[in-house]
């Protein structure tokens, strides 16, 4: 009986140690080994062979093919693109998941301080493709190393949420070598930098801030001119005529009333050409600045000369509806642009200056 029990902890510790080896194996070399292994233990302990269950032994081997048939619905396996590569080179590291079936995984976490002397520059994300074969969990790591020597990549293992082992890769070699120096060369100064082209998109800033300075110094030079040369529009000189300035006035007024621009809908120019024939009759009557004046300005102005109320009434009254027209938009009607022109005509009538005056 003590026997029996020798060999059955003989059998438990072959299982362990298989376990683990069966991920890797394919099926039938994996049951060839437990014979070969059974077969020693077994000669050892021959007399007590038979005494073991039938059922045992086929319990046994089951137990052993379905480890095996698991190890293969779930394989890992690691990748490089080279496995020597020269100092401050990169290199492609890829993680590879295969599953039969739809399986949660946890991916392992892979990170700078996971080996010594080897840095990770970027990582991607896991992708997932599905296909007839299964499930395919891929991620790529781009790393590189500054100082020569041999590096392994450990073993990568791959657990379940239930935090059961799946799959677990092999171990990598990474051989990082330094450039060969001949020594038997003389010793040469450092290079100076090499200077880098300078592209269109690098000079792109520049010459955006080039043109728009032209353009500001071209443009205020043009503005500048056209203020100077621009003519200030003079509706009438300021000195006093050679003939009166009543005559003058009444002459503006009929060659005014022959344009028939209320008639014909140019309002606004109509109040304002006639607003400033009586401005500057004003001006030349009684040396009032009629034309800088604002309308409430040349009513006071007038209302210390010898003017009757009615008659500077009057003149307020197209001075303002000629406000509203030319400010406000207004639009008199026929009537009120013949008034106001009745209007000027009586003001000058009436305030012209007399020869005996």
């Amino acid at each position: 009986m003590q026997v029996l029990e020798k060999i059955n902890v003989q059998l438990g510790m072959l299982f362990s140690e298989y376990t683990k080896k069966m991920e890797k194996m394919s099926i039938k070399y994996a049951i060839l080994q437990i014979i070969i292994l059974s077969h020693n233990i077994y000669r050892k302990n021959l007399i007590f062979i038979m005494k073991i269950n039938k059922h045992t032994l086929i319990g046994f081997f089951l137990f052993a093919g379905l480890l095996s048939l698991q190890s293969q619905n779930y394989v890992a396996t690691i990748r490089l693109d080279t496995n020597t590569i020269l100092i401050g080179d990169q290199v492609n590291l890829r993680f590879l998941f295969s599953a039969k079936e739809a399986v949660s995984v946890l991916f392992p976490v892979y990170c700078d301080t996971c080996i010594q002397g080897i840095e990770i520059l970027k990582r991607s994300g896991i992708d997932t493709v599905a296909d007839e074969n299964g499930y395919k969990l891929t991620q790529q790591f781009t790393i590189t190393a500054f100082d020569s020597g041999e590096y392994i990549i450990p073993s990568i293992a791959f657990y379940s949420l239930d935090s059961i082992l799946l799959a677990e890769t092999e171990k990598l070699l990474l051989n990082v070598q330094t450039i060969a120096v001949d020594t038997t060369l003389a010793i040469k100064d450092i290079k100076e930098p090499l200077s880098a082209p300078i592209t269109i998109r690098e000079l792109l800033p520049y010459i955006a801030v080039a043109l728009l300075l032209f353009g500001l110094i071209v443009g205020g030079i043009f503005l500048i001119r056209y203020l100077n040369n621009r003519k200030k529009p003079q509706l009438a000189e300021k000195q006093k005529p050679k003939i009166p300035a009543h005559i003058l006035a009444l002459q503006e007024l009929e060659a005014l009333w022959q344009k028939k621009l209320y008639q014909a809908g140019y309002i606004k120019q109509y109040y304002s050409e006639l607003t400033d024939i009586v401005r500057i009759y004003i001006e030349n009557r009684w040396n009032i600045a009629a034309m800088e004046m604002v309308s409430s300005e040349i009513i006071t102005a007038l209302s210390s000369e010898n003017i009757s109320t009615e008659t500077i009434r009057k003149l307020e009254q197209v001075l303002f509806l000629s406000d509203m027209v030319k400010f406000a938009k207004s639009n008199p009607l026929a009537d009120e642009s013949s008034a106001c022109y009745q209007h000027i005509v009586e003001f000058i009538q009436i305030t012209k200056l007399e020869n005996n005056e």
